[in-house]
C-alpha cells in the first residue's frame, strides 16, 4: 500500500515502475487498461501532430488544415461531455467495459475511412467537407474514451489509490509520444493514418481481456461484499458490518488507526484515499472490520 508520504511528494521512476508492477498483481487485468487508454492517447497526440502536414500535401491551406484539426477536437470534447452524462444512468454504471470496446471500434472504423482519405494511400476522392465530417466524427468517439476509462480505472485499481494508475498511465502516454515524435517526420507522413485507425482496433482488443468490477461503487452505494452473506448468515448480522463500516468512514482521522502498526492515518479527506490504507482482504471482507475496533 502506498504510504501518505507518497501520496504528497513527487514520485521516482523506481516508485513508479514498483507500482506499475502491483497494477500487473490485480484479479482485474487492469494493466491492460491503462496499456489501451495510454496506447491510443499517445498515438493520437501524434497523429493530431501529423495530420496537417499531411492536408498541406494535398494542397489545402493553413486555415484549412487549421479548421479541421479544431473540429476533430472540439468534436472529441463533446463525446467526453456526452458520454460522461450517459455514464451516469443506472444501467450503464456497470457496462464501462462495452462502451470502451464499442467506442474503440466504432472509432476505428471513422479512421480507416479518414486514412482512405488521406495520403498515402488516398483511396477513396472526397471534398473537404467530407473530410470534416468524417474527422469530425472520429473524434466524436475516440473523445468518448478518456473519461470512460478513467472510471474504469479508478473502479479496476481499488483499494489502490487512483493515483497509481493515473502516474502509470502519465509516463506510459509520454514515452509512446516521445519516441514515435523522434522518428523521421516522413516515416510518419506514411504510416501515420493507418496507425492510427489499428491502433484504435489494438485497443479494442486488449479491452477484452479486462475484468470488470465494482466494489469501489458498491462501497458509494452502501452494498459491500459480505462473507457472512455468501456463507448464509442472517441479515441482521450484514447490517450491523454494514453499520460498523459507515461508522469507521464516519470516525475523525484522528481517532483512527491503520491497520499496520497502529499509527494514526493523518487526514482522509474521502473514501477513496481512505482506500489506500485498507488492505484488500478488509475491502472485499467486511465482517471484518470489527477488527478495527
Amino acid at each position: 500500500m502506498l504510504s501518505e508520504k507518497s501520496l504528497s511528494e513527487p514520485q521516482s521512476i523506481a516508485s513508479i515502475i514498483r507500482d506499475g508492477w502491483t497494477l500487473t498483481q490485480l484479479p482485474s487485468n487492469v494493466f491492460l487498461l491503462v496499456l489501451s487508454f495510454g496506447l491510443q492517447m499517445g498515438i493520437y497526440g501524434v497523429w493530431s501532430g501529423v495530420l496537417p502536414s499531411t492536408l498541406l500535401s494535398m494542397g489545402y491551406d493553413n486555415t484549412q488544415a487549421g479548421t479541421l484539426g479544431s473540429l476533430n477536437t472540439f468534436a472529441g470534447i463533446f463525446g467526453g461531455v456526452g458520454v460522461g452524462l450517459l455514464a451516469d444512468l443506472p444501467w450503464c454504471r456497470t457496462s464501462l467495459k462495452r462502451i470502451l470496446i464499442s467506442s474503440s471500434l466504432i472509432s476505428c472504423f471513422f479512421f480507416i475511412i479518414l486514412a482512405l482519405m488521406l495520403p498515402p494511400l488516398k483511396m477513396m476522392t472526397s471534398s473537404f467537407f467530407m473530410l470534416c465530417l468524417v474527422s469530425s466524427l472520429a473524434g466524436l468517439v475516440r473523445g468518448m474514451i478518456d473519461p470512460i476509462a478513467f472510471e474504469l480505472c479508478t473502479e479496476l485499481s481499488h483499494p489502490i489509490s487512483p493515483g497509481v494508475s493515473g502516474t502509470v498511465l502519465t509516463l506510459w502516454v509520454h514515452i509512446l509520444m516521445i519516441v514515435c515524435l523522434s522518428l523521421p517526420a516522413a516515416f510518419l507522413d506514411k504510416i501515420m493514418m493507418l496507425l492510427m485507425a489499428g491502433t484504435m482496433g489494438l485497443c479494442a482488443l486488449l479491452l477484452f481481456g479486462v475484468k470488470e468490477e465494482y466494489s469501489r461503487l458498491r462501497i458509494d452505494q452502501g452494498i459491500m461484499p459480505s462473507q457472512s452473506m455468501q456463507k448464509g448468515d442472517d441479515r441482521e448480522s450484514y447490517n450491523m458490518e454494514q453499520t460498523r463500516t459507515s461508522e469507521w468512514y464516519d470516525t475523525p482521522s484522528s481517532s483512527r488507526t491503520t491497520l499496520t502498526g497502529g499509527r494514526p492515518s493523518g487526514s482522509m479527506k474521502s473514501r477513496e484515499n481512505s482506500s489506500t490504507y485498507l488492505s484488500p482482504k478488509l475491502l472485499s471482507a467486511p465482517s471484518s472490520a470489527a477488527a478495527v475496533y
